[in-house]
């Protein structure tokens, strides 16, 4: 089976808006751009002409992360909202006009937040991830699998992949840093025993001066457009 790599979203612009909403919408900083380009270029050099499908969460901070990663390696992005981050909730006392005022006009991950304000569970945020790569797994196509999404989702695919599951109280039993543009990639043994054979690269990053210093960061994302 081909390896499977797993990319967090480059840093999103996201330090001016000041609702605490993981949905929120951000895009690409200025850093984040050239951070999503050296990633383009690390799997450009590494997978050489090898073919690829590339998969990523509809939230615009891991989608225009895909989107120079597809450039770099010539492979079309597709998009789901089922690889979005955790939803944390909106708070009841931020209104539409004001969410409006810091997300594209156009976005449908707004609308969805808007319309299911209120926080989803760990174990339901953990299903939809898994499911989902079940579901990109699970077809013929022996195309090497790259998936863009965030700490949290990232997270739960690692545990999917290694089988870990959740706790009695619904938590993954494990957390991990992975820092924004870093590679992760799942991989299988002859034996088919799956394992993680690298985690949070970020070798491209400090080859190019565009690295942010992440501090450790907890299970459940907090901070708009962080995880």
């Amino acid at each position: 089976m081909n390896p499977i790599i797993v990319v967090r979203h480059a840093q999103p612009d996201d330090r001016h808006i000041p609702i605490a909403a993981h949905w929120v919408d951000a895009v690409l900083s200025d850093l984040g751009c050239r951070q999503a380009e050296a990633v383009g270029r690390r799997l450009r050099d590494e997978l050489s002409d090898r073919p690829c499908r590339l998969w990523s969460s509809d939230l615009r901070r891991a989608s225009q992360t895909a989107e120079a990663i597809g450039r770099a390696l010539d492979v079309p992005v597709r998009t789901t909202p089922e690889l979005r981050e955790y939803h944390g909730g909106l708070a009841p006392e931020v209104t539409e006009a004001e969410l409006r005022r810091y997300v594209p006009a156009d976005s449908r991950v707004t609308e969805d937040l808007l319309a299911h304000r209120q926080a989803e569970s760990w174990p339901a945020f953990y299903g939809r991830v898994a499911g989902c790569m079940d579901r990109l797994v699970g077809t013929d196509d022996d195309r090497l699998l790259i998936v863009v999404a965030h700490y949290g989702a990232n997270i739960c695919i690692v545990h999917w992949w290694l089988a870990l599951g959740l706790t009695d109280g619904g938590d993954t039993p494990l957390s991990f840093e992975t820092g924004l543009a870093s590679l992760t990639v799942l991989g299988a043994r002859p034996n088919g025993k799956r394992s993680l054979i690298r985690l949070n690269d970020t070798a491209h990053l400090q080859a190019e001066g565009v690295e942010t210093i992440c501090l450790l960061a907890t299970p459940r994302p907090t901070v708009a457009g962080g995880g």
